[in-house]
């Protein structure tokens, strides 16, 4: 067996995987850890000979009550869980299922379903995946102003339709289903998150590009006095990062945001603007286990 230890400043992630060889990893990763929990543990690239089970574990604690006037004051602590078996389903693809469940100490408990059906593209192994169902994180990289952060940890399971790669994301997810009748309307969000690097070694320069974009209908019946409209929002804007060391990097990046809303403004000339920046240091220290 062997066992790798990782720790980094930040929000501690368990991470437990086995496979047919008997192997498992545990981590403790990230400032964003909550980030890699939903993503990277997703997006392994190619085709599995054999059917093995991932085990995701994320302990985390959240306070926004005091130092966050963005958000509507609120304590998370608790854990998030996810159980998912990987069977491959030949024709480049792979079958994922099980499930998730949040337990907020002292709160609600939140329990969904995993299952996803994801095809490599192109053929053979490649980064590129189309997925069909479970989508990955859920927050898609934009940036705070396009994103409630604390979705991550209220509502986290997405399903719909994703298409992702090294450095791009694009995907549909159906968040509100109705039938004839219902007592709500529909509802979907989409969006396009690009950030492709064009200078890559110890300095690393690329450009952000992101649009998001929500729509609440109602075709099939529009008795409901709930609202109807859109939602467009885009960021645009460059980033750096510096490598200090094998396992410390600093990160800058500002930009432009723009957003329409059709609930308030009917002129679909009548944009927002606003400004972003954000200046971020990561470390990480890793120690490595093997018997």
């Amino acid at each position: 067996m062997i066992i790798s230890l990782q720790r980094v400043l930040g929000i501690a992630m368990l991470s437990i995987a086995w496979t047919p060889s008997n192997h498992a990893q545990i981590a403790f990763q990230t400032p964003g850890a909550v980030q890699a929990f939903w993503q990277e543990r997703l997006e392994g690239s190619g085709d599995y000979d054999q059917a093995h089970t991932q085990l995701d574990a994320l302990s985390f604690m959240r306070n926004t009550e005091f130092f966050n006037t963005r958000e509507v004051g609120a304590t998370r602590f608790g854990m998030m869980v996810r159980g998912v078996h990987m069977m491959n389903a030949k024709l480049q693809s792979r079958l994922e299922l099980g499930g998730v469940l949040i337990q907020h100490y002292g709160g609600e408990q939140f329990v969904a379903p995993h299952m996803a059906l994801v095809h490599y593209l192109p053929t053979g192994p490649s980064p590129w995946q189309l997925r069909l169902g479970s989508l990955t994180r859920p927050d898609h990289g934009l940036k705070l102003p396009l994103y409630n952060p604390d979705l991550l940890y209220t509502r986290p399971v997405e399903y719909g339709l994703q298409l992702r790669g090294p450095w791009m994301d694009l995907w549909w997810s159906w968040d509100q289903a109705i039938d004839y009748g219902s007592p709500h309307k529909e509802a979907f969000t989409a969006g396009w998150v690009m950030d492709p690097s064009l200078v890559k070694g110890r300095i690393e320069l690329g450009w952000d590009a992101q649009v998001l974009y929500h729509h609440i209908g109602g075709q099939i019946d529009n008795s409901p006095d709930d609202p109807e409209g859109n939602l467009l929002e885009y960021y645009t804007g460059p980033f750096a990062r510096y490598k200090i060391g094998e396992n410390q990097e600093v990160y800058a990046e500002a930009g432009l945001l723009q957003a329409y809303d059709a609930f308030t403004q009917w002129n679909l000339l009548q944009w927002s603007t606003g400004r972003w920046a954000a200046l971020q240091y990561q470390m990480v220290t890793a120690h490595d286990i093997t018997w």
